[in-house]
């Protein structure tokens, strides 16, 4: 500035554009002021009550706010111009950010209370994108919602931020049960670390919010007593199907897992009695009747196992209508016994709130935990399928054992037997583990299956699979198989 020349070259340039009049100068002061104060307004409301806006006009107008920028060579209109681009744009952008983080009028209360309530809260979308993060979690994590967002934009996710191992998957857990199934969870205990790698330990409330996300609450507990104790309820609490109130499969792996680390020198290992069930043919019963009474004839199911087995005695939903039972300790015989009369007491059940009235049969097998010695070295999460490859093989003698039914009778198997619906199966191997046959428990007795038997029965299973049709008793249809259940 100064420098002579470019002096006189901005003296020329004032002189010669007639705006930079002190009445345009106060005119366009004038108009400015106005806008800012207009603008205002409807900024303070977008940004804090998430009113909404038109945004195709105020795209209009911010765009041609800009080109009147580029275009007008009146300098002080220009910036006036300029003042209408900056207000419109900014007001376009928050109500962007708005819509996308679900900020609508509707619900500015219910914003409102979370940004105020003094317990941490944080909202997922269906997808585990976190979409509200007030202050409180905010202070207790040293994450700022932008900071979370951007981690989730990266990763795909934002719980492993603060979770790691067993911990992130027993959250990652937790939340798509709520998600999928509508159920919530009430004082769930999880320790994260903080952005300044402090331990935290919290009491989460998650419930659904509608839309296939989740609200999370949480309160900050700091008594070491307290800590362990929830932290153990826990652990029981979402070691449990939603459904049936089984343990899960998750829990079946990690006792199973402890039970083959210590198979060798603790002989307790080698008194549990192993035991596997399903429903026969519980597709058939989910299509004719409608998940909902399936649903119904597993909670019930449950419910008249758990009745009868110990309190240290587990039982386990491993999937679909399959379960598995760990007894500790006991007579195998006695057992058995015992639970070919809980299998028929079950089947005795009158299930009436379908037309007509069904009875639902069960396949069972039992045996000592020792006969699956093969799974002791597996990796934890291919222990439950090791043994079910085994046990899926001696259930055929179970399942299918009247596919061999003019064998049976030419040996002299009472025909009684063969027309019973449903039996537990008990596999004997001998002392250097090879498989001799499998004992067929049921009301009308006890039969044994061979070895050559047992191969025959697989090959005409594999044979009518083939043939695509479905292995029945009588070649009945599917509706009238599952009265014959």
């Amino acid at each position: 500035m100064k420098n002579p020349q470019t002096q006189k070259q901005i003296s020329r340039i004032l002189k010669e554009n007639e705006g930079w009049t002190p009445q345009n100068i106060i005119c366009s002061l004038v108009v400015g002021l106005l806008i800012v104060w207009a603008y205002i307004s409807t900024i303070k409301k977008v940004k804090h009550e998430y009113m909404p806006i038109d945004p195709k006009s105020f795209s209009l107008y911010t765009l041609s706010s800009f080109w009147m920028v580029v275009l007008n060579g009146n300098l002080p209109w220009s910036l006036v111009y300029f003042e209408l681009f900056v207000l419109a744009g900014y007001t376009l952008f928050l109500h962007h950010q708005n819509k996308k983080h679900g900020k609508t009028s509707d619900n500015f209360n219910v914003w409102e209370f979370i940004h105020e309530n003094p317990l941490p809260i944080i909202i997922h979308d269906s997808q585990n994108r976190p979409t509200v993060w007030n202050k409180q979690i905010e202070q207790e994590t040293g994450y700022t919602f932008q900071e979370v967002l951007d981690y989730y934009e990266k990763h795909g996710e934002a719980f492993s931020i603060f979770y790691t191992g067993d911990i992130l998957s027993r959250v990652l857990e937790c939340q798509e049960i709520v998600q999928t199934t509508g159920k919530w969870f009430k004082d769930l205990a999880f320790t994260l670390k903080t952005k300044s790698w402090e331990e935290k330990t919290f009491l989460w409330t998650i419930i659904p919010n509608g839309d296939g996300g989740t609200v999370r609450t949480a309160v900050h507990i700091t008594d070491m007593l307290d800590i362990q104790k929830e932290l153990e309820n826990t652990k029981e609490l979402i070691n449990k199907d939603p459904l049936t109130h089984a343990y899960t499969r998750r829990a079946l792996e990690t006792d199973l897992h402890s039970l083959f680390e210590n198979y060798e020198r603790l002989s307790d290992s080698k008194e549990v009695i192993l035991v596997l069930l399903d429903i026969d043919y519980f597709k058939y019963v989910n299509d004719i009747y409608g998940h909902q009474f399936g649903d119904h004839v597993l909670k019930t199911l449950t419910s008249f196992v758990q009745a009868w087995i110990r309190q240290e005695d587990k039982m386990y939903r491993i999937g679909g209508d399959e379960f598995m039972i760990l007894i500790h300790s006991g007579d195998l015989p006695t057992i058995t016994a015992k639970l070919n009369k809980l299998r028929q007491d079950f089947y005795n059940l009158e299930f009436q709130n379908i037309s007509p009235v069904t009875h639902i049969g069960t396949s069972w097998w039992i045996a000592p935990l020792s006969i699956c010695q093969e799974t002791v070295h597996s990796e934890q999460y291919k222990i439950i399928e090791k043994i079910k490859e085994q046990v899926d093989y001696y259930m055929y003698s179970v399942k299918y054992f009247s596919l061999i039914r003019e064998e049976l009778l030419a040996r002299g198997v009472n025909e009684a037997f063969l027309n019973e619906k449903n039996a537990i199966a008990s596999p004997f191997i001998d002392e250097v583990w090879v498989f001799q046959w499998v004992c067929i428990h049921s009301d009308r007795g006890e039969v044994f299956i061979t070895k050559e038997e047992m191969s025959l029965i697989v090959q005409r299973k594999k044979d009518n699979i083939d043939n695509n049709r479905m292995p029945t008793q009588k070649g009945l249809s599917p509706e009238d198989l599952i009265l014959e259940l």
